[in-house]
């Protein structure tokens, strides 16, 4: 069902098909709130102003914790 590349990604990233979905989902969602905060704070920059960066960090330090692992 699936490449060979597709499991050998999934064996680095070592989770299953369905764990690594529901990751790569909830990373896919964080980041589109991000997106609709950057928007509000594009028009009202008193809200949101570090919402967006935050997260992005956020993210970027939880990948690099995966990556030392």
């Amino acid at each position: 069902m699936f490449s060979k590349e597709c499991k050998a990604h999934l064996k680095e990233a070592n989770m299953g098909p369905l764990q690594h979905a529901k990751f790569a989902i909830s990373i896919a969602l964080k980041l589109q709130i991000a997106v609709f905060a950057i928007i509000i704070h594009s028009i009202v920059p008193r809200c949101c102003k570090t919402y967006a960066s935050d997260k992005i960090i956020e993210l970027a330090d939880r990948f690099r914790e995966m990556k030392d692992e």
